[in-house]
């Protein structure tokens, strides 16, 4: 009855065809070196801590020995150990609409000293699922060009 008709919707909306979401491509390719599955001695998070890093190492497909949150909270001396203690081929993920600092520079030709090759990631915000802004990306990529670096190199 009366009760029945109040919890019934007047109005009710359904689409008639499954749809499916617009894929907007931004310009920005991912590198093919993801495909191959490359395993890292190491995933370095520069501000991020520890924890957040296995979260970002899943969305990025990407696998690591070990992880280790870098700068932020922790002293120079902790980041020197983790650089001396850090060997191979090694990944860094970084906040790319933070600006670059020396401090990332120094952090970054450090770690180029020990590791056979570095691999940069630049992230976008969380929510966004990591994706790069190209405005932020490219200011990213103009600072990393000027330090002539040889085995660095940044992934998309």
């Amino acid at each position: 009855g009366l009760l029945e008709d109040m919890n019934q919707p007047i109005i009710s909306t359904k689409a008639k065809e499954l749809e499916i979401p617009l894929q907007v491509e931004d310009g920005i390719t991912k590198s093919s070196k993801k495909e191959e599955h490359i395993t890292y001695s190491a995933l370095l998070g520069y501000t991020f801590t520890t924890d957040e890093l296995p979260l970002i190492a899943e969305v990025l497909t990407i696998e690591a020995d070990s992880y280790a949150g870098v700068a932020g909270k922790n002293s120079l001396e902790e980041d020197a150990k983790i650089i001396a203690n850090t060997d191979g081929a090694v990944a860094m993920v970084f906040k790319a609409w933070e600006v670059p600092t020396m401090d990332f520079i120094d952090f970054v030709e450090e770690l180029s000293a020990h590791a056979s090759s570095v691999t940069l990631y630049p992230l976008g915000y969380a929510k966004e699922n990591f994706q790069v802004k190209q405005k932020d990306l490219l200011i990213w990529q103009e600072k990393l060009k000027q330090q002539n670096y040889s085995n660095v190199e940044v992934d998309i």
